[in-house]
């Protein structure tokens, strides 16, 4: 199907960052979920290095602590 198509050109998935409202980022749980050793972490919760490295892999639109960018 042609919705199909778009996401797959785009490289859409759910929950990806690069698709969401900057307004809707910070109220989303999926975006600040990843996995550190195996287990899935909300990584606002996590300390600032591991944040920083989930941003610099591109699986996180920001780092948590320095907070959203400015538009």
């Amino acid at each position: 199907n042609w919705g199909r198509k778009v996401r797959d050109l785009l490289d859409m998935s759910p929950f990806d960052h690069r698709w969401m409202l900057p307004s809707k980022m910070a109220d989303s749980r999926m975006i600040w979920m990843v996995s550190v050793n195996g287990l899935i972490v909300d990584v606002r919760r996590m300390p600032r290095e591991v944040q920083e490295e989930a941003y610099r892999k591109g699986l996180i639109p920001y780092v948590p602590a320095d907070g959203p960018p400015e538009a």
